[in-house]
């Protein structure tokens, strides 16, 4: 697509790519200007410290600088021309197949969809991040808990240790005691029988001394029996 066509595709666009090559064929050109004129200057200033400054003609100075000024030139302008005709053909061509759209509004419609695109993208991306921060903060939650729960079941692990070893030791220890103490009482027994066969008067001595010896031996079993009722409620706990 060439000629009036492309000029119309980039005006539908917005774009004047001729304006730009002039406005900068122009800049070119100003800095063609400053330049000779800083030349002009320094040359003056450098014949004028180097000697009499009325000897120099300022109408041959002004011949020589304007004579290498258009050799300048015409080697620029040359080198401009071919650069503008390289960006004509090749940066601003438009490709074959190019198809205008079909108002200024549906650009316009295009340009404010991607604005609209960038924003959505924007929320996406803050309500990922929300969610994230809440993931994070819900995971150190649950670690808090199982390491709360690890914590419980090992405080239990130490219990039904402790409370397998107070079944294994103490509760035969209190039946062992049990034991020794009803055979000590049986022998107090035998022996206050023994007693009671001698004489008539050591009767009611021998007597109430084995109700002494009963009433103490009882209570030492009672002792006994609330011990292990003790133990017995413990081990139903676990």
């Amino acid at each position: 697509m060439e000629g009036s066509k492309g000029d119309e595709a980039f005006e539908a666009l917005g774009l004047k790519p001729q304006l730009l090559i002039n406005d900068i064929l122009n800049m070119v050109d100003d800095v063609v200007d400053a330049a000779f004129g800083f030349y002009h200057q320094e040359v003056v200033k450098l014949l004028r410290s180097g000697g009499d400054g009325s000897s120099i003609n300022s109408d041959d100075l002004a011949k020589g600088i304007s004579s290498l000024r258009y050799l300048v030139e015409g080697v620029l302008d040359k080198q401009m021309t071919r650069w503008e005709n390289y960006c004509l053909n090749h940066c601003f061509s438009v490709p074959e197949g190019f198809v205008l759209p079909k108002n200024q509004d549906s650009t316009r419609n295009f340009l404010m969809h991607s604005e609209l695109s960038n924003q959505q993208l924007d929320i996406q991306l803050e309500n990922l991040r929300m969610k994230l921060a809440a993931a994070g903060k819900k995971n150190v939650e649950l670690q808090r808990e199982i390491n709360s729960l690890e914590k419980q079941a090992r405080n239990d692990a130490a219990v039904g240790e402790t409370m397998q070893l107070l079944e294994q030791n103490i509760v035969p220890q209190i039946f062992k005691d049990i034991k020794e103490a009803a055979s000590e009482l049986q022998e107090k027994l035998l022996e206050a029988m023994v007693k009671m066969k001698d004489g008539a008067g050591g009767g009611l001595i021998n007597i109430n001394t084995l109700k002494e010896g009963i009433w103490k031996q009882d209570e030492y079993l009672s002792t006994k029996l609330e011990e292990i009722q003790d133990v017995v409620k413990i081990l139903r706990r676990t």
